[in-house]
């Protein structure tokens, strides 16, 4: 079966608690495409068994593949590998330790979702919403960014601007950029006088 959603990353509290993640997820796959999700495939993990239950009840498919075999899951293991492999690169390019992973994953799935396939000329944001994807928000991971403090909040020799290091955009769904809002992780020894 050919995918026609871009991916996406939903980051669980905790990992036995049941989500309303992927029903949230299976909602939105349905109001983007107008097609109904038929099949699910699962490990039998902790994190869906109850929205597995649900959306069992509903008509879909659950397709469940041994714990700890990759091969089942061929496809899936392979995003992983590749996620995994632009996570180390822009950590790497960017000089910054490893606890910053969970800020690099979304802008790795965020690329492979606006960077066109190699058999098709159309990206996955683009086969989905039939727009090319905006980009022009997009800015390098890691890169040391200043914001400047408030004129009320500095006296005459005080520091006028923190230093930080950018994430990612928040906003990347937005097909203008008048809502674009910026994550930008602030280090206190970074400042500019």
């Amino acid at each position: 079966m050919e995918r026609k959603t871009p991916h996406q990353v939903h980051w669980l509290k905790h990992k036995v608690a049941p989500s309303p993640t992927l029903l949230g997820h299976a909602k939105w796959v349905e109001r983007q495409t107008g097609s109904k999700v038929k099949c699910i495939r699962s490990d039998g993990g902790g994190e869906c068994a109850v929205p597995i239950a649900k959306l069992s009840s509903h008509g879909v498919e659950i397709n469940m593949t041994a714990p700890y075999s990759p091969n089942e899951t061929g496809r899936e293991e392979r995003l992983n590998r590749t996620l995994l492999d632009a996570i180390r690169t822009i950590l790497h390019q960017a000089k910054l330790p490893r606890s910053f992973r969970a800020e690099a994953l979304p802008t790795a799935v965020y690329a492979r979702n606006v960077v066109p396939k190699k058999n098709k000329h159309v990206s996955p944001y683009e086969q989905l919403f039939g727009t090319k994807p905006h980009i022009k928000h997009l800015g390098t991971f890691g890169f040391r960014v200043f914001k400047r403090v408030s004129e009320r909040k500095h006296q005459k020799l005080s520091v006028k601007a923190e230093g930080g290091i950018f994430m990612r955009s928040i906003k990347h769904e937005i097909p203008d950029l008048s809502g674009v809002k910026y994550k930008v992780c602030y280090i206190t020894p970074l400042r500019a006088w």
